[in-house]
């Protein structure tokens, strides 16, 4: 039985904690001996345990690296006679890599979860480049999650092709059309348009609020934004200042399934994506996409087949698009089969399994 080490900055709600648990669900005491070092956030930590056990567990801090972290996993490296370590995003890259240049015995994959650096100053941008290339020289393998989010890579020099794979997200999500909307304020006269984002700048959860003021008119078709975040304190103020009672905030939500299966459609606005789990899980509950045409979102939504892109730029587009979908429910019926068939091709996750297990085997 093979031993592997998953890092992860970050346990609480989120795709990639998710990601990670869904990895460890399918492939533990399927041939790998599973072990996590993660920070003690809930949900995650709990369900980690759930699966691998306690003493199978390493604590490390939240999004906040320490060297002295690292001579302590190069240590339970060692005593559990682990394999290759497989890091998870920008903090958990930083531990492993760090761990290879000293321990150089231990093979290294690692998955970006996104090239995000859209924030950054311009400094910050060229210490992160640099800094990116120079850890993949203690990378043996890179595995990304869409070939956007490759091409990306690639172009910045992060690494050559050869050392890299892609293999899609997966998702698991049950479909279930007979969820009672009322209880969220809802009737089975609306129209529903949901988001499930945390509330940033990334997420550009504004630009919804922008969309619903336009559409204000149409009284039936409402927007429901699950999530929480930094900007969701202005964004209600500014909600209920100009009267906009077509949004409702149905806040932080531990089981989202629901929500995607009350929808008519999903709605993204981000500036920026890896492979988000919310478009996959809509698709793979029939609820056609609207999406902001940018890196992740273009290839988790095939454009007038699964669900329909809009320029980021273009929130009349945006509009335009989901008046189309509310006006005729027979287009809508006909992108939520493409939805359904979409997941099903791409996106399910035995898929993501496989595919993670092969690449494991020859490494």
């Amino acid at each position: 039985m093979r031993r592997v080490l998953y890092i992860t900055a970050r346990a609480d709600y989120g795709g990639g904690p998710e990601h990670l648990f869904q990895l460890i669900k399918g492939l533990h005491n399927r041939g790998y001996k599973i072990f996590v070092a993660a920070p003690k956030d809930e949900p995650y930590w709990h369900k980690y345990s759930s699966i691998i056990g306690q003493t199978s567990l390493f604590e490390i801090p939240h999004r906040r690296f320490s060297i002295f972290k690292v001579f302590q996993l190069i240590q339970f490296i060692r005593a559990n006679n682990i394999e290759f370590v497989h890091s998870h995003g920008k903090g958990a890259g930083l531990y492993s890599r760090i761990i290879r240049m000293l321990y150089p015995s231990v093979k290294i994959i690692h998955t970006l979860h996104g090239v995000h650096y859209q924030e950054y100053g311009r400094l910050t941008k060229i210490l992160y480049f640099y800094l990116e290339r120079f850890l993949s020289t203690f990378t043996d393998k890179f595995i990304n999650v869409s070939m956007g989010e490759q091409q990306q890579a690639l172009k910045l020099g992060f690494y050559q092709r050869n050392r890299s794979v892609v293999i899609h997200n997966g998702v698991n999500i049950e479909r279930n059309v007979l969820h009672n909307r009322n209880i969220i304020g809802l009737s089975d006269q609306d129209f529903v348009v949901v988001n499930i984002s945390r509330f940033d700048y990334q997420k550009n959860i504004k630009m919804i609020i922008q969309i619903a003021e336009k559409l204000i008119k149409k009284t039936r078709i409402k927007f429901l934004l699950v999530g929480d975040g930094p900007d969701k304190a202005e964004l209600e103020k500014y909600a209920k200042d100009n009267g906009l009672n077509n949004i409702i905030f149905a806040g932080f939500q531990a089981d989202v399934s629901h929500f995607l299966n009350k929808a008519d459609i999903y709605l993204s606005t981000s500036r920026w994506e890896g492979l988000p789990l919310a478009i996959i899980e809509s698709l793979a509950v029939g609820t056609p996409v609207i999406a902001s045409d940018v890196v992740g979102n273009n290839e988790a939504v095939e454009h007038e087949i699964s669900g329909l892109l809009f320029p980021l730029d273009r929130l009349d587009i945006a509009v335009e698009y989901i008046l189309y979908m509310f006006i005729d429910d027979r287009i809508r019926a006909s992108y939520s089969d493409r939805a359904l068939k979409a997941y099903n091709k791409h996106f399910r996750l035995d898929k993501m399994i496989s595919n993670t297990r092969n690449l494991y085997k020859n490494l």
